[in-house]
């Protein structure tokens, strides 16, 4: 068994990676409910300063996204306040 060794990702990666999964989750959203999904730059730079951390690298990216990005989602394709053909914006 070997061991492979990565390097820590740099702010910038972890930018990138949070970007595409957001990307995966408003277009599985988009599919599923016919909602698009507007992220802002300052969610994204709020999930990079509060939630990452460069130890666990892009393990815990994934998690932040689901608490801050898909569950503001639901609430609001639950609510109602999301609805077919509306844009959401978080």
């Amino acid at each position: 068994d070997g061991v492979i060794a990565f390097e820590p990702l740099t702010g910038l990666n972890a930018y990138a990676i949070a970007k595409k999964m957001i990307a995966n989750v408003a277009k599985e959203i988009a599919s599923n409910h016919k909602v698009e999904i507007v992220v802002k730059d300052d969610t994204i730079q709020t999930i990079l300063k509060e939630k990452f951390n460069p130890a666990y690298g892009a393990r815990n990216l994934e998690r932040s996204i689901q608490q801050v990005v898909e569950t503001v989602i639901a609430q609001k394709v639950l609510t109602g306040e999301a609805k077919a053909g509306s844009t959401v914006e978080v």
